[in-house]
């Protein structure tokens, strides 16, 4: 029987007391001057209209359930309100959103010409202080988040550096980094396959090689070794058998970059 009566009990309860509104809204904390930004309802319950307020915001006020867009023209903080009403009565809610302003200014190095393979050293000085740094494309740079920093494109680049508030709000500039395109390829006059981690293989050294034919000869003209990868090198072997001292020929077909191509030859002696 006390279940019975417990149970009508449960049913005479008003269903209003499971739906209650509770009002609420998502947004981005913070944006930039002259940004415009979305506001998303996350309110509970059966809501029949809503009043939000937007003070400082263009317009500065909306009825609509996801209003947007709604500009800033002016860093601060500032209140967002929204209100709402429900079968059950009112509810309101209240939270802040931060407009930071765009950094003043920002020092950076002059346009640069490096040579090929070359480095850049970049730098800059943003105001006020407190900021970030990013370096773009960040590839290229060896902190590309620091204020001064060494870059070593291959091609003629122009580097951008942001320079970031703590509200994330960037101004940017641009350096133009030209590349001096000399042909300095060349191979070493002498290795020692000796195995010791020095100088165990010869290679074709320069930067800025796209495409590469790089051959050695024995004093017969008998190829020993060719390879079309800067990173493949000579060990001093041919079939599998290690040489003795002797100089061997060399060639090497390639083009850079910079568009040149050229056909070089020399001498190498394997020594041990």
């Amino acid at each position: 029987m006390k279940i019975i009566i417990a149970f009508f009990a449960f049913l005479l309860i008003p269903f209003s007391n499971f739906s209650q509104i509770q009002a609420g809204f998502a947004f981005d904390d913070s944006i930039c001057v002259g940004d415009c930004i979305f506001f998303q309802d996350t309110s509970v319950g059966l809501v029949t209209s809503y009043n939000w307020s937007f003070i400082g915001g263009t317009p500065s006020a909306s009825t609509a359930v996801n209003p947007g867009p709604i500009c800033f023209t002016t860093a601060g903080t500032y209140n967002i309100s929204l209100g709402i009403i429900g079968s059950d009565g009112p509810s309101a809610v209240t939270q802040t959103i931060l407009v930071g302003n765009y950094m003043d200014s920002m020092d950076v190095s002059n346009d640069t010409l490096i040579e090929m393979g070359g480095a850049a050293y970049l730098a800059a000085n943003g105001f006020p202080g407190g900021g970030t740094y990013n370096w773009i494309p960040n590839n290229i740079f060896e902190c590309p988040n620091c204020p001064e920093t060494v870059g070593s494109p291959l091609i003629p680049t122009n580097a951008i550096v942001q320079y970031i508030s703590p509200e994330g709000c960037a101004i940017q500039d641009t350096i133009f980094v030209g590349i001096d395109f000399k042909d300095v390829i060349d191979v070493p006059n002498s290795f020692s396959p000796d195995d010791n981690g020095t100088n165990d293989k010869v290679y074709l050294k320069g930067p800025g090689i796209v495409t590469m034919t790089f051959r050695i000869f024995d004093r017969y003209g008998q190829k020993m070794f060719e390879t079309s990868d800067q990173s493949e090198g000579w060990d001093g072997t041919f079939n599998g058998r290690k040489l003795p001292p002797s100089t061997f020929a060399w060639t090497a077909e390639y083009s850079l970059i910079g568009g040149l191509t050229d056909v070089k030859s020399g001498t190498i002696t394997l020594i041990k």
